[in-house]
């Protein structure tokens, strides 16, 4: 968030995209990882890619980020400071429910990858293709995920591999022995 202006999209200038909203598919698994399982998700999520001019290491392991840019993480970010918002904004009976208590310690144990890129003061090139490579992959499709299918075994032998298993999922038949 700015500090001038309260603005937290001026953090999102140089990314491609903006917050698409909480009710998109991968917004809300971010969202139900950190509710679920805050303690896995440096594991379930790809992170956030901040470029920045310069930084300077603080005193217990803070660091100052100068002219700051999320290039890549704002489904992310956006969604954590949401989840978290509502998360520790509510209450206000003064005391803490149990399950509160609980989430927060697993919290304490989750970690956000976080890659921050210094681009000096003259680093648009790389700032531009930091940008453009860290948001560039092939789709993902359900289909792609057939090798977490139980049964789905593939084997190499002699340089060949070996696909076993037919599977039908989705209305979709997948016959695999090669």
């Amino acid at each position: 968030m700015s500090l001038e202006t309260g603005d937290l999209d001026l953090l999102y200038e140089k990314n491609v995209r903006r917050f698409l909203g909480g009710n998109r598919k991968v917004n809300k698994g971010i969202a139900d990882t950190l509710e679920n399982y805050p303690e896995r998700f440096g594991l379930f999520n790809n992170g956030i890619t901040i470029v920045v001019e310069d930084f300077h290491g603080g005193v217990e392991d803070r660091y100052e980020l100068m002219e700051p840019y999320v290039v890549n993480g704002c489904q992310t970010t956006r969604t954590i400071w949401e989840c978290l918002e509502t998360k520790l904004a509510s209450g206000g009976t003064g005391t803490v429910p149990a399950e509160s208590i609980e989430w927060r310690k697993k919290c304490d144990q989750g970690i956000v990858v976080v890659k921050v890129v210094k681009v000096g003061d003259s680093g648009k090139e790389l700032l531009n293709d930091t940008t453009k490579f860290t948001n560039s992959q092939n789709a993902v499709t359900g289909k792609d995920f057939i090798a977490l299918v139980d049964g789905f075994t593939v084997q190499r032998k002699s340089g060949k591999i070996l696909l076993n298993r037919q599977i039908i999922r989705d209305g979709h038949v997948f016959c695999f022995t090669m």
